[in-house]
């Protein structure tokens, strides 16, 4: 199917039903990462860059705020492999404050269903990038789907991911974006463990991360249409808080 009958198509289903327009989203968005994977290259411009310790060994993916690729500890230190998030270099006045507040607002978080930010630094270009914990499995949804997962099971999952909500909500950030795509899911000693993933647009409602966190515009709306809550789609950014996450 052509990119545009694709299109197409994800708009006439998101009418009819929202949340498998999304889970096809993340279908096809793990589908492309698995291909990079299977490929095992990263684009000529990357391969072999070095990020301080770290050696880049292939691409994840790509976005309007940066790339992520593959990576490595390239003095061994590190066994698993790491996801390396670069800014982009068209990226818009304030996207690299926002970027670096991302990073930042990682740093505040340590739970076992959160993505893990490992390293961060500036190239030597002066463009940020931050090392994470990479998470290879298709989102939550799609998972259970795929194996038939009991409800119980789901229930439980679905506790793990409300966990990790709230720990950040302890630690004062709002995600903005917790979209069935950015909960993926990792296997580690035979069980299933979400991991929420990509804070790219969080609120930090805390101080010192207060200004880079919080820098949208009043009627601009950011996000995953399908899991905003109204206030969000609105873009009344003023009004949001915590119960916007819980929508989600």
């Amino acid at each position: 199917m052509a990119p545009a009958q694709r299109t197409a198509f994800l708009a006439e289903l998101a009418a009819d039903d929202a949340a498998l327009a999304a889970e096809v989203r993340g279908l096809l968005a793990a589908d492309a990462e698995a291909e990079d994977f299977l490929e095992g290259g990263a684009h000529p411009a990357w391969a072999g860059r070095r990020f301080g310790p770290w050696r880049v060994v292939g691409e994840v993916a790509r976005g309007g705020m940066g790339i992520v690729l593959l990576g490595e500890r390239a003095d061994g230190r590190y066994d698993a492999r790491v996801a390396i998030k670069v800014l982009n270099t068209a990226y818009r006045d304030g996207l690299a404050a926002r970027f670096r507040t991302e990073g930042r607002i990682l740093a505040e978080l340590d739970h076992p269903n959160i993505a893990r930010l490992l390293d961060a630094g500036t190239t030597d270009r002066g463009r940020p990038f931050f090392v994470m914990e990479l998470v290879v499995g298709p989102p939550l949804a799609t998972l259970c789907r795929q194996r038939e997962l009991p409800l119980e099971q789901r229930i439980e999952l679905f506790l793990q991911v409300l966990d990790a909500t709230q720990h950040a909500h302890q630690k004062a950030v709002i995600h903005r974006d917790l979209s069935s795509s950015n909960v993926l899911t990792a296997e580690i000693d035979g069980r299933i463990q979400p991991k929420i993933i990509d804070f790219g647009i969080a609120k930090s409602l805390a101080d010192p991360l207060l200004q880079g966190g919080a820098m949208t515009f009043q009627g601009t709306m950011m996000g995953t249409p399908e899991f905003m809550s109204p206030e969000q789609a609105e873009g009344r950014t003023n009004d949001i808080d915590t119960r916007a996450d819980v929508y989600s």
